[in-house]
């Protein structure tokens, strides 16, 4: 999880702030004014969640979701990033979406963000089916 972000000026301070790490780390960033910025994009392989790293991308909320749900821009946003993906074939049509705590051991993305992804269509309780290799 990002620092806490209030207003899209200190949003794009977060991402300035963290540039280099970011773009190897996170495929895409989403802040709450509902804005995607490009990390690695769709194609570089970046380095979210050891182990799955060449068969997923990372999506990251810019904020604190422990307790506070992202807002309703941010998640449309990630959404239609999503269906963006599938339309061009950067993700599968049955692509599976889980959350990063699903993965590894980690708060992320925060209790009240992974409560309202469960319920997105191609949200999986099962990672088995995307075993790390």
């Amino acid at each position: 999880m990002l620092p806490k972000s209030r207003t899209p000026t200190t949003e794009l301070a977060v991402v300035s702030k963290f540039d280099t790490y970011l773009h190897t780390r996170f495929s895409f960033l989403v802040g709450g004014n509902g804005k995607v910025y490009q990390g690695g994009g769709w194609l570089h392989v970046g380095a979210h969640t050891f182990g799955y790293n060449r068969r997923s991308i990372g999506i990251s909320f810019i904020g604190d979701f422990r307790t506070k749900e992202p807002t309703a821009a941010a998640l449309q946003a990630v959404q239609r990033l999503l269906e963006c993906g599938v339309n061009k074939n950067y993700l599968a049509r049955d692509y599976h979406l889980v959350g990063h705590k699903q993965l590894i051991a980690t708060e992320s993305p925060g209790t009240s963000l992974y409560n309202l992804i469960t319920d997105w269509p191609h949200w999986t309780r099962d990672v088995s089916a995307i075993a790390a290799h």
